[in-house]
């Protein structure tokens, strides 16, 4: 019975995978998309870090206007993320430093000192990226208790890019308070 079975057919190996110049010419090919795709993420990246400052600027100015209400005292946003006097010694619209709110009861322009109770400053935002400008027309911004601000009408913050043409956004509050973020082009 053995000898009526048909001998195995021995069928030669499939090479499975690619040559290297196919892997090559692939990774040619990424290479090229990447290099095209490269200008287009910076502009991206740069316009996120321009867009997460100024909604930074406007919440703690926000944050400025509530807590002067809640706590019946006068509160400031102040450029420069140490120190307890909003007049400091930098350019009075500078505010690449970063800033602080903190409460001025004492209405004299500077930070009260913090309590076991009531920590100030209330938030402090560390220096920005080199990339990232804010501009103003106060050395400071001060709320009263009932939510307004000590200048005469709207003023605008100008959150721009250093580095590449993108849009900058503007940060607006009014003598009422009211904080509002405006985006390019709005």
């Amino acid at each position: 019975m053995l000898l009526n079975r048909p001998l195995a057919v021995i069928r030669p190996c499939r090479q499975r995978g690619g040559s290297l110049i196919e892997a090559l010419a692939v990774l040619a090919i990424l290479i090229i998309l990447a290099a095209m795709g490269a200008p287009s993420m910076a502009s991206f990246t740069a316009s996120r870090n321009v867009e997460s400052v100024a909604r930074q600027l406007a919440d703690d100015m926000a944050l400025a206007r509530q807590e002067a209400v809640k706590r019946n005292t006068r509160v400031l946003v102040c450029p420069g993320a140490s120190g307890s006097a909003c007049t400091a010694p930098q350019a009075a619209t500078d505010w690449t430093k970063g800033w602080r709110v903190c409460q001025d009861a004492g209405a004299d322009g500077e930070c009260d000192p913090a309590t076991a109770t009531d920590p100030n400053p209330i938030r402090v935002r560390g220096a920005l990226d080199a990339a990232v400008s804010v501009t103003g027309p106060l050395s400071e911004v001060r709320f009263n208790p009932d939510g307004t601000t000590t200048s005469g009408s709207y003023s605008d913050y100008t959150v721009d890019s250093t580095r590449s043409a993108v849009a900058s956004w503007r940060v607006r509050f009014a003598a009422s308070g009211a904080v509002s973020l405006r985006r390019p082009g709005s």
